[in-house]
């Protein structure tokens, strides 16, 4: 009997969507644990969660002993070790995190913009920049990035969680931005080595399965 899996989370694709993509893309079956926000003070006062957070992970082995591990990047990370989906060596496993806390970094920008100024004012110019200066210099580098790689995705090898990284904070900031959930390639237009990388993520049969079986939500 091989590990089975439940991810906790909210009804939305959030924090646990890179997860939840990591191990449909594994081929990993998993129950899929989406609470209200109204059950959440429950659960959480229960002490069923690792630190009072979510998402976490609760992985079963193979004797029936249990482990919950939470935070989504340790969640994250645990998937992709385990599944190959970190490179082949010690160099493409640092690269593939390098990447991904440059992801991270500009998602940070986008929730300071969005989430934490209170000023309309200053939200609509934060976006302002966002469009115009801080994406288009992302943008454009992560297509210098994959353009020069043997792949067409961040490390010759292939796809790794960091592809799937990128696709999920593009989608969801391509919804946030007002692109539409189905235009992301209007987002990141101009940039064909992303759209392309981004298209390899969305049409991978099993990442293509997990989208159009999962809740639709609004974030």
């Amino acid at each position: 009997m091989s590990e089975t899996y439940t991810i906790t989370y909210f009804n939305v694709r959030g924090a646990a969507e890179l997860p939840r993509m990591l191990l449909s893309l594994a081929g990993q079956t998993f129950e899929d644990r989406r609470i209200t926000r109204d059950e959440w003070p429950i659960l959480k006062a229960s002490g069923e969660t690792p630190f009072g957070q979510l998402p976490f992970l609760e992985i079963t082995n193979s004797d029936g002993g249990k482990f919950k591990l939470a935070q989504s990047f340790a969640i994250a990370n645990y998937i992709s070790m385990k599944y190959g989906l970190k490179g082949i060596d010690a160099l493409e496993n640092a690269k593939v995190d390098m990447y991904v806390e440059f992801i991270r970094d500009l998602r940070q920008a986008v929730v300071r913009v969005l989430f934490l100024t209170p000023d309309e004012t200053a939200k609509i110019e934060g976006i302002k920049d966002l469009k115009e200066n801080k994406f288009p210099a992302f943008l454009a580098k992560i297509n210098e990035i994959v353009e020069g790689s043997k792949s067409g995705m961040f490390v010759d090898s292939g796809l790794t969680m960091a592809d799937v990284y990128l696709f999920t904070i593009v989608e969801s900031m391509a919804q946030r931005v007002g692109e539409g959930l189905t235009e992301i390639e209007k987002f990141a237009d101009g940039y064909p080595g992303v759209v392309k990388q981004l298209n390899n993520v969305r049409h991978h049969p099993k990442i293509a399965e997990w989208i159009a079986k999962r809740p639709v939500t609004e974030m």
